[in-house]
């Protein structure tokens, strides 16, 4: 499954791979440690992440690349991010008492200066503001016109993934109810996404196979996580596809997908699976 926030960010990439080492670890019956974030302590050259050594072992380099598409995937969802953050400055304190789902379309998001999106969120929070009683009905509020939105309550049978006592607002980004899908449209979709995907794997692969230049006599890993829009087009066996299908540089000697684990309905982890 594709993953949709941001990947974790870090001066040293060591806190997000603990899991992932720790897992290699028990999988191979090993010992492997880090001895170096070398991409933080070695200015030089272009270097991989993490320098992982264990005795009797051959060392082991990782490089772990975020695989998005489309391209600007992060800097929408950073909008989307800001978006909420200032509308719910607005509105918080008069919707704490249920929860709520504010809904734009993407366009609403897509290619937006900060100071449109603060903009857009303010005027669209003095709209809530000025019609709460509606907007805390069942109905809620919206329009069409500039710009398609609704604002709502989440029905008790929405709830049943949040705590019970959660409230709040939260936003969802998705095409106007008036968007129909068909089949044809998702066979189109896929013929785009995937190929687009594929395109920035090898990109990344590309990247990472510069990175391990200098480590010839190491085990030269390479992690990546996939990130983006196509979730509701690609499924896991197509990420594999992707990845066993590339011109894999010959520096790198492994490849791991990273994969939701799934704690709850809401809440996973990341796990790591295989590909090359």
């Amino acid at each position: 499954m594709i993953f949709t926030c941001f990947p974790p960010q870090g001066k040293c990439e060591w806190a997000n791979l603990i899991g992932f080492v720790r897992e290699y670890n028990r999988m191979f019956n090993k010992a492997y440690v880090r001895t170096a974030c070398l991409d933080v302590e070695e200015h030089s050259s272009k270097e991989p992440e993490v320098l992982l050594e264990a005795l009797g072992d051959i060392p082991i380099v990782i490089e772990r690349k975020a695989v998005v598409w489309p391209r600007d995937y992060f800097s929408d969802h950073a909008n989307m991010h800001d978006f909420l953050k200032l509308f719910n400055a607005v509105v918080d304190d008069r919707f704490k008492d249920s929860l709520y789902q504010l809904t734009v379309t993407p366009d609403s998001l897509k290619g937006k200066t900060k100071r449109q999106i603060k903009d857009d969120a303010e005027q669209l929070a003095a709209i809530v503001m000025a019609n709460q009683t509606s907007a805390k009905s069942s109905v809620g509020i919206g329009q069409d016109r500039p710009a398609w939105w609704r604002f709502r309550p989440l029905s008790m049978d929405e709830r049943d993934d949040f705590p019970p006592n959660a409230a709040g607002v939260g936003i969802n980004v998705m095409e106007s109810v008036w968007s129909i899908w068909s089949s044809d449209d998702s066979q189109e979709d896929y013929e785009v996404v995937k190929p687009g995907y594929s395109g920035e794997f090898e990109r990344a692969a590309s990247a990472a196979a510069e990175k391990f230049t200098n480590y010839g006599d190491h085990l030269k890993l390479l992690l990546v996580q996939f990130h983006g829009e196509g979730g509701s087009v690609l499924d896991d066996e197509d990420e594999m596809s992707i990845i066993q299908s590339a011109e894999l540089p010959e520096r790198i000697d492994q490849v791991w997908l990273a994969r939701h684990e799934w704690v709850n309905a809401s809440d996973f982890e990341v796990a790591w699976e295989r590909a090359r």
